[in-house]
């Protein structure tokens, strides 16, 4: 099996991240796959890098993929950080050819924020309007679309996939 594992974090195992995302390629590796990991300024150069970033870095992605398809690298699993794989769930919604999508969270976008409005509550901090209506518009509304069509999530933790299926309804035991 060759699987493509993409994140928008700089390339290097040096980051909590990109330490998870290279070990898992690692251990995957042993049993016998191919796994190649592309990262931020692979996937959408700086010169292509409009603001903000992440409403762009999906739409670079399911072109780099597809890119790799034309020039005969083929993929069985494509692997997308959660916070920028809405664009590809689309693609791969119309064109069954990508592969599947398999979503990795490193900790869920879901759950962060619900922390970061309970710390800001205890703390009495407010958060501006703008990021109350932002947040979950831009940002949680498009991970949410991308987790329902996923084929497959992997979370860190059981906490992740319970609040995925208890409070998301997405997910599979």
């Amino acid at each position: 099996m060759r699987v493509i594992k993409i994140a928008d974090i700089p390339a290097g195992r040096n980051t909590g991240m990109g330490r998870q995302m290279w070990e898992s390629a690692d251990a995957t590796v042993r049993l016998g796959h191919s796994v190649d990991i592309f990262c931020g300024t692979e996937v959408m150069p700086d010169s292509a890098w409009k603001k903000p970033r992440h409403l762009h870095f999906g739409r670079a992605l399911v072109e780099f993929v597809e890119a790799k398809r034309r020039g005969g690298i083929t993929y069985d699993v494509a692997e997308i950080h959660e916070a920028c794989a809405l664009d590809y769930a689309k693609a791969r919604r119309h064109d069954r050819s990508l592969p599947p999508l398999v979503i990795k969270s490193h900790g869920l976008e879901e759950v962060m924020w619900e922390l970061h409005l309970e710390t800001s509550r205890k703390a009495e901090r407010s958060i501006p309007l703008k990021n109350r209506i932002a947040t979950p518009l831009l940002r949680l509304s498009p991970i949410r679309r991308a987790l329902a069509q996923s084929e497959q999530i992997i979370v860190s933790n059981s906490d992740d996939a319970v609040f995925l299926r208890e409070r998301l309804k997405v997910g599979k035991e």
